[in-house]
Formats: C-alpha cells, structure tokens, sequence
C-alpha cells in the first residue's frame, strides 16, 4: 500500500468551511435585523394608534361630552343632531341613538334594560353597539385619501347618577363638588365608565383598548 502525501484539497475543504460559517453567521444577524426592524415598526404603529385613542378619549371626555350634556339635558334629538352639524368634519355619529343613550346617562347598569340597549349592551367590547364614533384624519400631505383612526366609545357602566346641573352648566375646568352658599345639596356628580378602541381606518389591526372613568 502506498501512502498519499499530496494535501493539495486542504485548502479549498477549510474555504468552503469558512464559507459556510460565515454565511451562517450572516444569515443570524440578518434575521436579527429583520425582526428588530418588524419590532420597531410594530411599536410605531402601536403608538400612533395609541396616541390617537388618547386624543380621542380627551376629545371625548372634554368636548364632545360636555357639549352633548349641555344642549338640552339627556339625549334629545335636538342635541344629537345639533353635535353631529357641528362635529362634521369627524363624522361624529351616536350610533345607540337616544333611547339608549338616555337610559345609559340617567339611569344605574342595573336599569338598562334589553328592550331600549339591546343584549350586548353592557359587553365591554366598544365596536359592540357602541354609543359614540368618529374618526381623526391625519393631515399628511402626499395621500390620495388622508389615513385616519376610527374611535369607538361607549358606556359601559353607570355607578353614580349624580344631581349636578347637566343642562347649562360646564364642569369640565373645575371640580363640581364643594359647598353651596344657599344651602341646597352639595353637588354629586354622576360617574360613567367608558370603553374606548381606536383603529387605523385602513388596518383594523392597528388597535388600542382604553378605558375612562368619567364624572360630571
């Protein structure tokens, strides 16, 4: 037998060796970058979603609310439609529609009845028979249809139902507690638990969930 000193492969075995190693290495970090990149805008999307569900929470809560309370008491027609005028440009709508809305502001959960609200009418998801949408358009240039988020709201709980004045008074700058000089009742503002999801209009799964506790 006849041995073989000729070691002339060696050379290409251990490139394609390092080849291979190197690819490997290059493919991790390349799946590493991905899924950073695939995080990043994930967060992104997720708080932009979530700074227009907070913006439309506040719109809600320190606006729409207030003005709505303001018309004339409860939930007239009058009121409803005087706000969907006003807030066109957002196509503000109150989807339950007065007999709801009126049970719901004026009367404790336990008082709503199936009849007026419906079955799910307590259901936490606020794209549920919700009470209130509207939508907050971007105003980026460069897009043939402007994106925008659809805001959801509705009540899901009425804990307190208070006796402050709903019908002229604005309580949105200052507590409506405190003692009266002519001494009727203190104040007790009515207390409402509001659902609340915001929604790119062109990726429903682009969402955020929020929740509102709102007296007045």
């Amino acid at each position: 037998m006849r041995l073989l000193k000729n070691q002339s492969g060696i050379a290409l075995v251990t490139s394609l060796m390092m080849t291979l190693i190197s690819l490997a290495m290059v493919m991790v970090l390349m799946s590493y970058v991905m899924q950073s990149i695939r995080a990043t805008g994930a967060t992104k999307q997720y708080k932009n979603t979530l700074e227009a569900s907070y913006g439309g929470a506040e719109l809600l809560v320190k606006d729409i609310m207030p003005s709505f309370f303001n018309y004339s008491g409860a939930s007239s027609a009058g009121s409803i439609t005087a706000l969907r005028t006003k807030y066109a440009s957002i196509n503000l709508d109150f989807v339950s529609g007065n007999p709801c809305l009126n049970q719901k502001l004026n009367n404790q959960t336990i008082d709503w009845t199936d009849a007026v609200c419906g079955v799910n009418r307590i259901s936490t998801n606020p794209k549920v028979l919700p009470d209130i949408t509207f939508v907050l358009r971007s105003t980026m240039i460069g897009f043939q249809t402007p994106p925008g988020y659809k805001i959801y709201a509705k009540i899901v709980d009425t804990a307190v139902v208070g006796n402050t004045e709903k019908s002229s008074v604005d309580y949105s700058s200052r507590s409506p507690g405190g003692d009266r000089q002519d001494g009727s009742p203190s104040p007790i503002p009515s207390i409402y638990t509001i659902d609340l999801t915001g929604e790119r209009e062109t990726n429903p799964l682009e969402k955020t969930m929020l929740e509102v506790l709102y007296s007045y």
